[in-house]
């Protein structure tokens, strides 16, 4: 008899065992969706933090090459100037040259 209480025991364990099992892992079960919905909104959230963060990166580049246009331009159009005003002097040099050479013969 005694061994038959002990193996009836040993098999009331047993179950309780695979019962606390049983319960964890539907406890588990109850929580993975939850868990994947908070980790895909974590996920969410870095991807938009990043995405906005290199929009930003993009946006400043896109500024810096507008403004570095902008200065391209405008120096072009002041070297384009300055060349003009050279030929200009170039030319008065060259009369004036050639006038105090025709005037001293």
């Amino acid at each position: 008899m005694r061994q038959d209480e002990d193996l009836i025991r040993q098999i009331v364990d047993i179950e309780s065992q695979a019962q606390a099992i049983e319960d964890a892992a539907a406890r588990e079960e109850e929580q993975l969706p939850i868990r994947a919905q908070q980790e895909a909104e974590a996920l969410l959230r870095q991807a938009r933090v990043e995405a906005e963060a290199e929009a930003q990166r993009i946006v400043a580049q896109a500024r810096a090459d507008e403004g570095s246009a902008r200065l391209l331009a405008a120096t072009e159009v002041e070297v384009g100037r300055m060349e003009a005003t050279a030929k200009d002097h170039l030319a008065q040099a060259v009369s004036y040259v050639l006038a105090q050479i025709i005037g001293r013969n």
